[in-house]
């Protein structure tokens, strides 16, 4: 296939602005969704946000911001939201300016800089948009991998760089053949999508060989913000494992330190109580949140993957064993693990369920998605009306759940199962 000629014709007929999407809001994170307080003003601001009311959800943002202590010492997802509303209100510049000097001290990461990187496309600094970009590579989460890369590609062609851009194209076909697909399908159509990928490319490409996934794109964007990994919680386990003394001056100690955002030294104290531990299981099940809040999927969920068939295990690290495999990419995985948090002790959180649900369609398990998400609406349809535009989209049943004529949108964060 001529990739040259292909990324022309997508340059040409307007393609990167299916690309250039800021990332929504992201979620409470471990230590917000541990106080009550916090939660539900997080809520508040999520509410807003999705409410289209971007003035007000960075207003509430910035005041829980600041009534985190330690808020000026780290960056809370309550700041990185009330910057993301900036985005939404076209305030690049304050965006850009917010985080140009903490990209400089390694702060940033993840989505704060695919959004400024996209920030940057929208202010015309293609330069910095590129070097941002290829930042971001180091902290993305796989399934967004194809599209960075074929904006990616864009952007160098755009420069100049044909070279380049054919290699970035190259990469986001072997990752993503199918979002590539349909990104050329839709710009350019069946018979030129045909002619210039080559009728043997085009036949290879999942689209025709396989069923897609509706709403893919749509699908992982809600996980972004729904599987949110639990904090440490203070496990009976653990009781038992250790002395009183160490117990209460080292495993407490450190599950303050983690409630403050300080999950450097929380991790430090737990790694010190592991030296000296005959059992170490609870104390890996800690370890392993504290590395799961720093994004650390494949070093967390190795500590407990061995245990994830002891029926006894909690809830709280199934749960977070199914953030990490999903961030991971491991779907299948991440099915299996939801599925035994929702016969134990999530069983009436509408949120695992919906869960499940949303990880079966990613695997082409429609009876167990639709039953999934059916318990869900069961438990909680006022919750579920928050989903309703997705949900529809996948072609989910959706009786049971308040009109939308009828509806007063209200995001409320349930509590999981503390364990």
């Amino acid at each position: 296939m001529d990739i040259k000629v292909i990324l022309e014709s997508l340059e040409k007929a307007g393609a990167i602005d299916d690309l250039l999407t800021f990332a929504p809001v992201v979620g409470p994170g471990a230590v917000i969704s541990n106080n009550l307080e916090w939660s539900s003003k997080f809520s508040e601001g999520r509410t807003a946000f999705y409410n289209g009311d971007y003035e007000l959800a960075a207003q509430i943002f910035r005041d829980l911001d600041e009534s985190i202590p330690g808020h000026d010492r780290f960056l809370t997802p309550a700041k990185i939201n009330e910057t993301f509303c900036w985005l939404r209100l076209g305030k690049f510049k304050e965006y850009i300016q917010e985080y140009e000097r903490l990209v400089v001290q390694g702060r940033v990461y993840g989505v704060v800089l695919w959004n400024l990187a996209i920030a940057c496309c929208f202010t015309g600094q293609m330069a910095k948009a590129e070097l941002y970009l290829l930042k971001w590579f180091d902290s993305a989460t796989p399934q967004f991998l194809g599209k960075g890369y074929l904006l990616l590609a864009l952007l160098q062609l755009r420069k100049g760089e044909t070279e380049q851009a054919i290699r970035s194209f190259n990469n986001a076909w072997e990752i993503d053949k199918d979002f590539c697909n349909r990104l050329i399908l839709k710009y350019l159509g069946s018979e030129m999508a045909q002619r210039m990928l080559g009728t043997e490319e085009f036949l290879e490409t999942p689209i025709a060989k396989e069923p897609q996934i509706i709403a893919k794109e749509e699908v992982l964007s809600t996980f972004q913000e729904l599987l949110i990994p639990r904090a440490p919680g203070k496990y009976p386990q653990v009781a038992q494992q250790l002395s009183e003394f160490e117990y209460q001056s080292g495993y407490i100690a450190a599950l303050e330190k983690f409630g403050d955002g300080d999950i450097d030294e929380a991790l430090r104290i737990i790694e010190t109580l592991l030296k000296g531990a005959r059992e170490r299981g609870a104390l890996l099940w800690a370890k392993a949140a504290c590395l799961l809040a720093k994004r650390q999927w494949k070093e967390g969920v190795a500590l407990i993957e061995d245990q994830l068939g002891d029926t006894t295990l909690p809830g709280g690290v199934l749960w977070n064993a199914t953030c990490a495999y999903f961030n991971l990419g491991n779907y299948e995985s991440a099915l299996s693990t939801i599925q035994k948090c929702t016969e134990g002790e999530y069983r009436s959180s509408p949120t695992a369920w919906l869960v499940q649900g949303l990880l079966a369609h990613l695997c082409g398990k429609n009876s167990l998605r639709n039953a999934a998400i059916k318990e869900a609406i069961r438990i909680s349809p006022k919750q579920m009306v928050y989903h309703v535009g997705l949900l529809k989209q996948i072609g989910v049943d959706l009786e049971g759940l308040p009109s939308e004529e009828r509806r007063v949108l209200k995001v409320e964060d349930e509590e999981l199962v503390a364990t």
